[in-house]
């Protein structure tokens, strides 16, 4: 599903709100327990890749769980850190194929409605 042009700007400008305005925002509690369980339970801890990070929770936890090289994408300018953190969209990311070992969307998908 691709978004109209006006429907992506109006999206985006949905998350730049929501970050700029609640300092809080956040994948936390449960869902953040459930999350790093998930990076956990995986039996390599190669190289990882979070599309669309938010405020990076998950690159933080994957460094403590051990994985190598950690990287995250999102659109939400106020959110990139280059190189850690880049502007890219889930449908078009800014890496060659087989640069992650692992690559996680958390909360992602839900995001895109019409």
């Amino acid at each position: 599903m691709t978004l109209d042009p006006a429907a992506r700007i109006a999206e985006f400008a949905k998350y730049e709100r929501a970050y700029g305005m609640q300092p809080a925002y956040r994948m936390s509690g449960a869902r953040m327990a459930d999350a790093v369980a998930d990076l956990k339970a995986l039996p390599c801890r190669g190289s990882y890749l979070a599309v669309s990070c938010g405020r990076a929770d998950m690159l933080a936890a994957a460094e403590k769980l051990g994985f190598g090289s950690v990287q995250g994408t999102e659109i939400v300018e106020a959110l990139l850190d280059p190189p850690r953190v880049v502007k890219a969209e889930a449908h078009s990311l800014p890496f060659g194929d087989r640069s992650f070992a692992v690559v996680s969307m958390f909360d992602v998908i839900e995001q895109f409605n019409q």
